[in-house]
């Protein structure tokens, strides 16, 4: 079935800096710990996912999640003075060209899995969906990509030269497919949740600076791989470490 394509976004979502997010898992909840990292330092921040779209910590339930619903928020977002969206974006929205009209100007990859194949063609389609979220990223843009997904050094090889590429990987989440830039050490899982030594492994992950610690009420190495991402874009984005 043809879908009907993305109008042009409005001239003022330029003044946004939307980072999308994108994956078969994880998607979710690394879209809302990124949002609360910079709430926190540069309120308010707009955050769409598929369980509802936000506004800071509140939810907009008067808005449809449909595309006019999304410009209701940025638009509110705008009026409010915010500097920053996140903005989780799935691969049927991918497919459709959305990362080809919106201006995104920074993306993190999850994992890559079969779970979402009864939307796309082949595994080289759903493959190429998410793909374009990092094929259209604009010179100086930052990409976070998990350096465990099997798929990552072929994200990285289309991702444009012009695109500043940080790696991460959790290492019981699995192997890394390239050369990290962010690991972690010294995992302690509780019921307070879950805490970690943030290690970055490059010069260019040592600059900005990461924080020491990372630490989150969410419990399982999953939501560590997932804060983990978040906690490296935000830092990239200009996020102070004792702010992240």
């Amino acid at each position: 079935m043809a879908h009907k394509p993305f109008p042009d976004p409005p001239s003022w979502s330029e003044r946004f800096l939307s980072v999308g997010i994108t994956g078969t898992n994880g998607k979710t909840s690394t879209t809302s710990f990124l949002a609360a990292i910079l709430d926190d330092f540069a309120p308010p921040v707009p955050r769409t996912t598929t369980l509802g779209l936000w506004l800071g910590p509140e939810q907009q339930t008067d808005l449809p999640q449909t595309y006019l619903g999304f410009i209701r928020l940025l638009e509110r977002a705008r009026d409010r003075g915010a500097r920053f969206a996140s903005l989780e974006v799935t691969s049927e929205v991918l497919a459709q060209g959305f990362a080809q009209k919106w201006p995104f100007r920074a993306a993190i990859f999850t994992n890559l899995s079969h779970d979402h194949l009864d939307a796309h063609q082949s595994p080289e389609h759903y493959f190429a969906s998410k793909a374009q979220l990092f094929v259209h990223l604009p010179p100086g843009a930052s990409a976070v990509i998990n350096g465990a997904d099997e798929v990552s050094p072929l994200l990285a090889e289309v991702t444009p030269a012009h695109v500043n590429k940080l790696f991460y990987g959790v290492a019981s989440r699995g192997a890394p497919q390239l050369p990290l830039d962010v690991s972690v050490e010294d995992i302690s899982l509780s019921w307070q949740g879950t805490r970690a030594r943030v290690v970055a492994l490059t010069e260019a992950a040592r600059a900005p600076e990461l924080p020491e610690q990372l630490e989150l009420g969410a419990i399982g190495e999953i939501f560590l791989e997932t804060a983990l991402a978040a906690l490296i874009m935000a830092t990239a984005l200009g996020v102070p470490a004792d702010r992240a």
